[in-house]
This record gives C-alpha cells, sequence and structure tokens, in this order.
C-alpha cells in the first residue's frame, strides 16, 4: 500500500518501534522518514503524526533516493538512522541521526542530531544496519554501511556524547576474476 502523505512519493523501507505502536517509513522519492501511529484498536490502521528530511535542507530531493530506516538497539530506542544514496556516482549520500523520545518511540524533535556526508553515492546500496548493541564504556552506537559504487563496508559511530556519527573504519571487498567491483547491498551482523 502506498502510505505517503505527499503525492508522488513512495515508501521505500519501513520499520516498527519494539513496541508495536509507531512505524517508520522512509520515503524514497523526497528522502524524507513518516512517522506513523499504529492503531491499537486493530493493530493496522495508521495515523500520520510527523515527517523529516533526512538530507541537508540546501539539497535537491531529486538529486537522491532515500534507502533505509533503522533503530538503535535494545527495548527503548534513542536514535533514528536513515540513509540515501546519491542518483548519480558524483552525487554522494546522507546518513542521519534523529534523537527518539525512548518512551514511545516519536521524535524528540524534528531537526536531526546529525547528518553525515557519505564517502561514495553508494551506488544502489547505502545501506545502514545498526550493531545489535552500543559500546558499554562509551555509549558509541556502531552501523554496519553497504556501498554498491565502489564495493566498500563502512563501519560508522555515532556518539551520542558529541551528537555526531562519522566513519571508524572501511574495508573493500575488492573485484571479482574478471575484474567486476564486489558489491554488498546489505549487511548483517552475527
Amino acid at each position: 500500500k502506498h502510505i505517503s502523505p505527499r503525492p508522488h512519493d513512495g515508501p521505500r523501507h519501513t520499520w516498527p518501534h519494539p513496541t508495536a505502536r509507531i512505524l517508520y517509513s522512509l520515503q524514497e522519492h523526497t528522502s524524507m522518514v513518516d512517522l506513523f501511529a499504529i492503531d491499537p484498536t486493530d493493530g493496522t490502521t495508521l495515523h500520520h503524526l510527523t515527517g523529516v528530511k533526512i538530507i541537508p535542507a540546501d539539497q535537491d530531493p531529486k538529486d537522491y533516493w532515500a534507502d533505509e530506516v533503522r533503530l538503535s538497539p535494545g527495548p527503548h530506542p534513542r536514535h533514528l538512522y536513515a540513509s540515501t544514496r546519491g542518483l548519480t556516482a558524483a552525487t554522494r549520500g546522507y546518513v542521519a541521526v534523529f534523537a527518539l523520545d525512548p518512551a514511545d518511540g516519536t521524535l524528540a524533535s524534528d531537526t536531526a542530531l546529525h547528518i553525515w556526508q557519505t564517502p561514495t553515492s553508494g551506488g544502489i546500496a547505502n545501506a545502514i544496519e545498526p550493531a545489535p548493541r552500543a559500546d558499554d564504556d562509551t555509549g558509541v552506537e556502531y552501523l554496519a554501511m553497504t556501498d554498491s559504487e565502489e564495493g566498500w563496508v563502512f563501519m560508522l559511530g555515532f556518539d551520542p556524547r558529541k551528537g555526531e556519527i562519522g566513519e571508524v573504519a572501511r574495508v573493500n571487498l575488492g573485484k571479482t576474476g574478471e575484474g567486476e567491483v564486489v558489491k554488498a547491498a546489505t549487511a548483517v551482523w552475527l
């Protein structure tokens, strides 16, 4: 079903809050995340709450296609992560971080804590996957991000004390015997 509150948009991926009261829907054409309340009486009716951009205000959404929306780990997630890809190799993507109200999963603010420009467009990927837990000592939340343009897997870290996300490591997957870039579409934590 089409659940975008704006015409000519389209949901790419959705992700539920652990309480099953909020659904986050990433809109591919506008690079926005919409939050919907899930009606507790039937569990299927959605009520639009708000929508936020995951690219800087000075960027044109027509240059991007949104990719993933995910939450930080645990039963009471503290952060929402969303990524977008550049439509061409010359346009780099973004990863945005928003604070969540841990009590109900709504946004603590419509303003992103940080929007980080990715090293490449991401190709068909720039898919993000948070690690199953944060660093116990620092509170840093780690995410894997895949890149199909140049064959990278990036490790990102969001430091809630600084309010910043950035690259902490990377590995290139190399090329096939035929010289083709090895492309990763998604990452899975084991």
